[in-house]
């Protein structure tokens, strides 16, 4: 897993995800894609849980998804430190849908769209306001989806939807 990751890593600064052939792209299962990612933060400390619908299956690149679920990962790191992780990924109206949600402080109402915009972030907590903006670059581009909700009145921190196409 930690020598995937590296790879996927190393693939970013050229603008892709390392799964760049038709045939990287396809039909593929949703939990080993995930499974793999929980284990590696849990190692490195950060309380975090999967519920993975069996046999849920998405359309498009697993490399994708691991990227995109390593970015709301470190975002939740950073700004929801301490904070369990969860991570819920079901067959919904059609498509897969994953939720990832922390407990932190979240984001306040009516900066759900721009927190997705290229250089948005909040500077107390660091970082150069990419990963949410990648993260919708790369779902895009397989005709998938991000969202993120805003703090709700007395529901402590964030959470992320993904709607991927499902097979």
């Amino acid at each position: 897993m930690v020598a995937d990751e590296l790879r996927r890593l190393d693939d970013l600064p050229q603008g892709h995800t390392g799964d760049d052939s038709p045939d990287a792209r396809g039909r593929y299962a949703v939990a080993p894609a995930l499974e793999g990612l929980v284990m590696l933060r849990r190692s490195a400390g950060l309380d975090v849980r999967a519920d993975v619908e069996p046999d849920l299956h998405a359309v498009g690149s697993p490399r994708t998804l691991a990227q995109v679920v390593t970015n709301l990962l470190s975002n939740a790191a950073r700004h929801a430190p301490g904070s369990p992780v969860r991570i819920t990924a079901v067959t919904r109206d059609g498509s897969a849908e994953i939720r990832v949600r922390d407990f932190g402080p979240g984001i306040p109402p009516g900066q759900e769209r721009a927190v997705l915009e290229r250089g948005v972030h909040d500077a107390s907590a660091g970082g150069l306001g990419l990963g949410l903006h990648l993260c919708q670059t790369l779902l895009a581009a397989e005709d998938a989806a991000i969202e993120v909700s805003a703090t709700r009145h007395q529901v402590p921190g964030c959470e992320v939807r993904l709607v991927l196409p499902a097979s």
